[in-house]
């Protein structure tokens, strides 16, 4: 069993707080007591001179497919936040798609999504722990990342039609690479502007400019370069401005 998840239990005597703690797992996981196994990792006493509560942290071991792992991990970060979602999960292949909905849907997502994706990263490190087989986790919560998308196409478009009719280069505000890649995909169907990226993460961005304008040619420049410096040889032209495009990873 290489999944396991950490949980603890408080009583007047040690076993009591012991069998809470299971309890508690076993609720979280969702599973029997003949599907687990555990151990005793801590114990801590309570009160003016430890006449209070005992304390019981407990690793409980568990066999479960990539959806039971993500639900179980997912359940037991929302008690630590104080936070109450209620989750769907559903399991494909190779990926598994977590929607939340509750009252706490502001906090779980956050300035821009930022504590979303956050919550996500860490979930599939600990989905995928110990695991040979990499699943992706997606999480989403009252269709954020749709409405997100949306925005940011709207907003590229809005964009390159400035570009286009002022002639000048426009660097939009600081995103994260998903939103990069947004941006660099709406960009690339309209004629005329071309993107390019800049900066260090976190306050890497993308600049939007007139295609063969000044900006991006010096852009093109600079990797062309970077691209002889590395032993490859750019492209150019329009066909490397959707290279670099496509492959936003920096």
């Amino acid at each position: 069993m290489n999944n396991y998840i950490d949980v603890e239990g408080s009583a007047k005597n040690i076993n009591d707080a012991l069998e809470k703690a299971v309890e508690k797992a076993l609720q979280q996981l969702g599973v029997s007591r003949e599907e687990i196994t555990y151990e005793l990792i801590d114990q801590k006493k309570s009160g003016l001179f430890g006449f209070g509560d005992k304390t019981a942290r407990v690793r409980v071991f568990y066999d479960a497919g990539a959806g039971r792992r993500t639900e179980a991990f997912l359940k037991g970060l929302f008690e630590r936040m104080s936070v109450n979602a209620a989750m769907n999960v559903a399991e494909e292949e190779d990926k598994v798609n977590v929607t939340l909905e509750g009252d706490d849907m502001g906090i779980i997502i956050g300035r821009r999504g930022e504590t979303l994706d956050a919550i996500q990263y860490i979930t599939a490190l600990a989905v995928n722990r110990g695991e040979e087989k990499f699943v992706k986790v997606s999480i989403n919560s009252e269709n954020y990342r749709e409405k997100r998308e949306e925005y940011l196409k709207r907003m590229a478009e809005k964009t390159a039609e400035r570009v286009i009719r002022y002639k000048r280069s426009i660097a939009l505000e600081p995103m994260v690479s998903h939103d990069r890649r947004v941006i660099h995909a709406a960009v690339q169907e309209i004629e005329g502007v071309t993107t390019f990226s800049t900066g260090q993460e976190p306050n890497r961005r993308v600049v939007i400019a007139s295609e063969g304008g000044e900006a991006a040619n010096k852009e093109g420049q600079q990797e062309q370069q970077g691209a002889r410096r590395r032993g490859y040889r750019s492209r150019g032209g329009r066909n490397r401005s959707r290279s670099n495009r496509t492959n936003e990873t920096k």
